[in-house]
């Protein structure tokens, strides 16, 4: 439900953008203030942590997706 009401907001905010953008202040209006919604959205949203740690001095971390990258450090591929 969430999901439908972001869709049909961003599509009011587009038409609004678009036929503002032709000269109908008010549908302007409308297009300005969707995109401040949105842009407030993507400030507020919070992001996940997966993991984190410090590295120590002389430490390095590499990050790999390929089952050869574990093959070669001799590691098992988590499942």
């Amino acid at each position: 439900m969430k999901a439908l009401v972001a869709r049909q907001f961003r599509t009011l905010g587009d038409i609004g953008l678009s036929r503002g953008m032709r000269g109908n202040g008010a549908w302007m209006a409308v297009g300005i203030v969707s995109l401040g919604f949105r842009a407030l959205g993507h400030v507020r949203r919070r992001r996940e942590v997966i993991w984190r740690a410090e590295l120590a001095p002389g430490e390095r971390l590499e990050i790999g997706h390929l089952l050869e990258s574990f093959r070669d450090l001799g590691e098992k591929p988590p499942s």
